[in-house]
């Protein structure tokens, strides 16, 4: 299988997507070659000889979550300079703070320049639940609510709005009870 793909191939994130493509499809059993372009008119002059074409770096990591079985496990994440796989079974709940979003992870925490909006759009259908204005909680993680509150595995309690707390409760015996 030959694969172009568009990107700078010097840029260290690029790179690592590329190879962890490479790995995944050899995984699989494929026979691949990987050639990067840095423009688009330069692909364009050979693009009949490749069998798949990718246009940017996140439709790489996409195809190698694919392969990888990691499709609906991770979600990526600009962080500085970098971009960041985070496994969703590891985040316990993001917070807003003002265009940013303040993820708590098992181990760390970091901040992202996302909006808790376009966050809420990235977790739809992966088990997370908004249970305020500024919260999003991962339904695993949740060990009781108690009142206006949930309780999470590490013990920290995020407030629930008024307004969603019947629904929160809904969700959350609807998770446990599998």
């Amino acid at each position: 299988m030959r694969v172009a793909i568009l990107g700078e191939e010097k840029k260290d994130g690029f790179r690592l997507s590329v190879e962890r493509l490479e790995h995944a499809l050899k995984e699989k059993g494929a026979e691949v070659e990987i050639d990067s372009y840095k423009n688009l008119s330069d692909m364009m002059e050979c693009i009949v000889e490749y069998d798949t074409v990718m246009l940017s770096q996140s439709a790489v990591e996409k195809l190698a979550d694919c392969l990888e079985g990691k499709g609906e496990k991770t979600i990526t994440l600009k962080h500085g300079k970098s971009v960041e796989v985070i496994q969703l079974e590891d985040v316990l709940f993001v917070e807003a703070n003002l265009k940013k979003v303040r993820v708590r992870m098992k181990n760390r925490e970091e901040m992202y320049p996302i909006t808790i909006s376009k966050m809420e759009e990235l977790l739809s259908g992966k088990s997370f639940l908004k249970v305020h204005r500024s919260f999003l909680v991962n339904l695993a993680h949740i060990r009781a609510i108690e009142g206006y509150y949930v309780v999470l595995d590490n013990d920290t309690k995020i407030p629930v709005s008024k307004y969603r707390v019947s629904d929160v409760k809904r969700q959350y015996l609807n998770e446990i009870e599998g």
